[in-house]
């Protein structure tokens, strides 16, 4: 689940999370009767001007912290769990440290969420500072190796 919105309109507040809460443990427990064993869900709020889904929310609609946001989903995720609609779940920090992740490649990536155009921004990053240091006639770059050669 890469991104998740909502307007206050729905009435009356005080059942908007139970609802919300509802609305997702009814899909995951429905995605584990199809096989599912893995869900991954990204939580962070939207920074202030985008919207991920509602093209506009109302001026007086408060965004969530982080922290609050990862709560929430947390607080969803136990009632799931003793709803027996998930086995188990885990934050993404702990989830590496268990699964003793060492690499990049074995976080799980899905096209079009934040990590992906993320990475490849830091690549392309790391990609032109690596070929501007190459170039430079600084001593640090190709022209410095090419000197070093004859040494």
């Amino acid at each position: 689940i890469g991104y998740l919105d909502s307007v206050h309109f729905f009435q009356p507040r005080a059942l908007r999370t139970p609802v919300y809460h509802e609305l997702l443990i009814g899909y995951l427990d429905y995605c584990r009767t199809l096989g599912y064993v893995y869900a991954h869900i990204w939580a962070c709020p939207p920074s202030p001007g985008d919207d991920y889904i509602f093209h506009c929310h109302p001026p007086d609609q408060h965004t969530p912290t982080a922290k609050k946001l990862q709560q929430w989903y947390k607080d969803m995720l136990k009632h799931a769990k003793e709803k027996n609609a998930v086995s188990d779940w885990y934050d993404m920090n702990h989830w590496v440290n268990k699964a003793e992740v060492q690499y990049g490649h074995q976080i799980p990536c899905f096209d079009g969420d934040f990590w992906p155009d993320k990475i490849e921004t830091f690549i392309a990053k790391i990609q032109e500072e690596s070929a501007a240091a190459a170039a430079a006639p600084d001593g640090k770059g190709a022209a410095a190796k090419k000197g070093k050669k004859g040494a």
